[in-house]
């Protein structure tokens, strides 16, 4: 027995060792790739090195905007840990914040916006392995409040800036995509929140039929309970909204310091800048370098700022960024040495039974 389990096991680390193997082959290509997009911009006359260079002769605007940046995500943090909250999972404040700066590096470092929150959902699941599913719950509505409050603020400002917006047929087209995904996610939380359609007993059928469908409507009953609290959702998306305005005044200062040219006024970030930033979310490079600058460059060209500004902004954003990508990599380290760490701040309760809301 022992002999034949030898050969099966040989092959299981065999497979697991060609699997790592095309998941770095496959990280090299998309870096390659981000670097293809950097050198085409810069081709292009998209990035201008002296503007570029300019940033560095106001380090104190560059330390305020590292703190700004430090603050916003520590904010999410926050979000995160409220969602946990109202789920009746009590992980304590501390953790919430460390998963979330280890979720940052990875989401810095590997490809799109979202690979940390697979780490974030898979550190979660060990802490509380009795209610995983709705941990794990509470990290995709945390994603998806993050990306709607993205939204609304991009909608918002475009309102106050209509003409710009409606002046070129790619901004009306990128206004009525904003407008559709922010009535989509409205749409949904009302769903939730008065159960339309969950007592309809062919719909129930159909939902049986999907593979783990128990652990889908384990997920749906955690949706529906935050779904029934307008409240603490609605905190949520002001420490949202809140981060997100910090991450675009950052971007109005790091301009301010790129260039002395004041064609756009702060409303002008507001609107522009949430866009790029949902382009990472979506990109297939890592963090979405270069696919974000690509993007600010040519709505900075638009609206009648030179593009290397709006490609020098974004860059500058993401180094800030991957500066404190350093941070999340230590919360990591750290982390795996000691995963609570328990015996000391970042943990003091335990996880509670769910809650229904009224």
């Amino acid at each position: 027995m022992s002999a034949s389990s030898e050969p099966a096991s040989e092959s299981s680390e065999s497979s697991a060792n060609a699997a790592e193997g095309m998941r770095w082959k496959g990280f090299t290509l998309k870096l390659l790739a981000a670097a293809a997009l950097i050198y085409f911009l810069y081709r292009m006359g998209y990035l201008d090195p002296e503007k570029l260079k300019r940033p560095l002769e106001q380090p104190g605007t560059i330390a305020l905007a590292l703190v700004i940046a430090a603050v916003a995500i520590s904010m999410s943090g926050l979000r995160w840990w409220l969602l946990l909250r109202l789920e009746g999972i009590h992980i304590g404040l501390g953790r919430s914040v460390w998963l979330t700066w280890i979720g940052h590096f990875f989401n810095m470092v590997f490809p799109g916006a979202v690979m940390g929150d697979g780490v974030k959902m898979f550190y979660i699941g060990q802490a509380v392995p009795e209610r995983r599913a709705e941990a794990w719950t509470t990290v995709l509505a945390d994603r998806v409040i993050g990306l709607t409050a993205l939204v609304a603020l991009s909608i918002g400002a475009s309102l106050l800036n209509l003409d710009f917006m409606l002046s070129r047929e790619e901004l009306r087209w990128v206004l009525a995509v904003m407008v559709a995904l922010l009535v989509g996610a409205l749409i949904g939380g009302v769903i939730l929140a008065t159960g339309f359609g969950s007592e309809w007993a062919w719909l129930q059928e159909q939902l049986k039929r999907i593979p783990k469908h128990e652990s889908l409507a384990r997920a749906y009953r955690v949706l529906r309970r935050l779904g029934r609290n307008p409240l603490g959702v609605g905190a949520t998306l002001v420490f949202s909204f809140s981060a997100h305005c910090m991450n675009v005044f950052n971007a109005y200062l790091l301009g301010c310091a790129a260039s002395d040219d004041r064609t756009l006024a702060f409303l002008n970030y507001c609107t522009l800048f949430p866009i790029a930033m949902f382009s990472n979310a979506v990109a297939f490079t890592p963090g979405g370098l270069g696919v974000g600058e690509g993007v600010l460059g040519k709505l900075f060209a638009w609206s009648g700022a030179p593009a290397e500004l709006g490609t020098t902004v974004m860059l500058w954003w993401r180094m800030l960024f991957y500066v404190l990508a350093l941070v999340g990599a230590a919360c990591y380290l750290s982390y795996r040495r000691d995963p609570l760490p328990q015996g000391r701040s970042l943990d003091a309760e335990p996880a509670a039974a769910p809650r229904e809301a009224g």
